[in-house]
């Protein structure tokens, strides 16, 4: 494409260029920044060959690849010297914690954790383990009702019923009332019984559910998602200790296989201890052989960093961001492509870094250089761009700003009709200068985009902390996130190339690009006057 300097689409008025003497862009902006060149890109991105581009996974390296393949075609620089795309890619590893071998097996079968049973806290059994077994009754250590008295527990993987003993009338015997005492009382009873059993000295405690077949079914699938968030994560390998309380959580049928007693014996035990109020704590002749091993999952992934060295202040920064990473697949092979979230907003890096480096090759470098980041990882944790600022190729004091997209290619229910609009979060949080120049570039797409603010002062679904440029924004450096809103298809495999908007895109990339121009322009860099 040729280009005729000097030829502007978006045109500063002449009193603000004279008092900021910030150099007109020198390209054609609406022929540069175009819906077809974005839709050329989202559409590599969103590919069901990429797989949904999951932290780590073959398809977000294809991702990768693509981007370093297009900053490399552009002339951008790399941030490592070494051959190949790979230059541009800045590595990390994710240390993802989580369950390794968990298993129980008596002397008929195995059973496996969220198919069989799950567990309460993080039983310490990295290893196999064949125990003796003890039936502990309900595990209740009170006055008027034990479950201990004359039982030895020391070193035996002992067996629980959930709850207490209740009379035929359904008064609770401990409490003499229709109130449960506090065994059964709350969501910690259990702890108060694992905590009875480990004080004589049991080695682990499983505790017979009272929920029945297709009801424990269920909580086990919930307790699979619960279980997310001990599944701990963090760029170093996380440290953790299993807990002294904790416990297996068994099905009444597991638990007679357990002792060795069919599911009937086990029932009429605990009608027994009911209706006369007598422990049926008892030692079996039955053994167990456990294991709950913690692992650590290292995921090695990596950022990919371009950028265009800036003529009169090189040592300082601007940063345009979007991610890289999306949702993947499920097991059942459906895609979530992620077409809005966000390769669109990678499209719209690549685009700019299109435009940057047209104007650099007709001798107009922006004064300060310019990083184009796509982070890994923001999908699990904002790992890529935490990773960056805690191994940034500029100091953070030298970064002037971050202007990070996470999906632009939509309209959300409250822009549908009408002038396209964009929300930016947090451009004035640390810089009221940052959000006069971003309010100028709008004025100057001369009424074809506004700029919504709501969510810098009413954000209930707190999207100020949910993108990459909060990473930057603990750290003191100004940020600018561009959002065009939620939609159906937002972490949905719906989430479709063919779904975006590419004209109403293709504006706010064009505003972004102006703003960026100017912060990279400018005499003296962005005041920070908020901390």
């Amino acid at each position: 494409m040729r280009f005729v300097y000097g030829c502007l689409t978006v045109v500063l008025t002449a009193g603000y260029l004279a008092a900021q003497s910030v150099p007109a862009l020198p390209i054609p902006v609406r022929q540069v920044i175009t819906p077809a060149l974005l839709a050329t890109h989202v559409s590599a991105l969103a590919h069901d060959s990429l797989e949904g581009r999951a932290t780590g996974s073959p398809g977000e390296l294809k991702a990768a690849r693509y981007v370093a393949g297009q900053f490399r075609r552009l002339g951008l620089c790399p941030v490592d010297s070494g051959p190949g795309p790979d230059a541009y890619f800045q590595p990390y590893t994710i240390h993802q914690r989580g369950w390794g071998p968990v298993f129980l097996r008596t002397n008929r079968r195995q059973y496996r954790l969220y198919q069989d049973f799950y567990v309460n806290g993080l039983p310490n059994a990295p290893a196999p383990e064949t125990l003796p077994v003890a039936f502990g009754g309900y595990g209740i250590d009170a006055d008027t009702y034990a479950d201990y008295t004359r039982l030895d527990v020391r070193g035996k993987a002992v067996v629980l019923w959930e709850g207490e003993p209740r009379d035929r009338v359904g008064r609770y015997r401990l409490s003499g009332t229709d109130q449960p005492s506090r065994w059964s009382d709350d969501a910690y009873a259990w702890q108060r019984k694992v905590k009875a059993a480990r004080q004589r000295g049991a080695r682990c405690v499983l505790i017979i559910s009272s929920a029945r077949r297709a009801a424990f079914g269920t909580e086990m699938q919930r307790r699979r998602v619960l279980s997310q968030r001990i599944n701990k994560a963090g760029l170093e390998p996380v440290d953790e200790k299993p807990g002294e309380v904790a416990a297996y959580v068994i099905s009444d049928s597991l638990a007679a296989d357990v002792l060795g007693v069919s599911v009937r014996q086990l029932t009429r035990w605990q009608r027994q201890a009911d209706a006369q109020g007598r422990s049926p704590a008892q030692s079996v002749a039955s053994v167990l052989t456990l294991q709950s091993a913690r692992q650590d999952f290292p995921l090695h992934t990596r950022n990919v960093l371009g950028w265009i060295r800036g003529s009169e202040h090189p040592e300082e920064v601007l940063v345009l961001s979007a991610h890289l990473d999306h949702l993947g697949k499920t097991a059942a092979g459906v895609v979530f492509n992620g077409a809005d979230d966000d390769a669109s907003g990678v499209a719209g890096v690549l685009a700019i870094a299109g435009a940057f480096a047209e104007a650099q090759k007709g001798g107009h470098s922006p004064r300060r250089s310019v990083l184009f980041a796509l982070f890994s990882g923001e999908e699990t944790g904002l790992w890529g761009s935490q990773y960056y600022v805690t191994h940034p190729c500029w100091s953070l004091p030298q970064t002037v700003c971050d202007l990070n997209i996470d999906m632009i290619g939509r309209a959300d229910s409250a822009h549908m009709e009408g002038i396209p609009s964009v929300y930016t979060l947090g451009s004035d949080r640390l810089s009221a200068e940052l959000r006069q120049v971003s309010d100028e570039a709008a004025n100057q797409q001369g009424g074809r985009l506004t700029l919504d603010y709501r969510f810098d002062h009413d954000d209930p679904q707190s999207f100020f902390t949910r993108s990459d440029h909060y990473s930057f924004a603990r750290f003191n450096v100004p940020v600018i996130h561009y959002f065009t809103g939620l939609h159906p298809d937002y972490h949905q495999p719906t989430d479709d190339a063919e779904r975006l908007c590419y004209d109403r895109q293709a504006i706010v990339v064009q505003l972004i690009l102006q703003t960026a121009w100017t912060v990279t322009n400018k005499p003296e860099r962005i005041h920070v006057d908020k901390r």
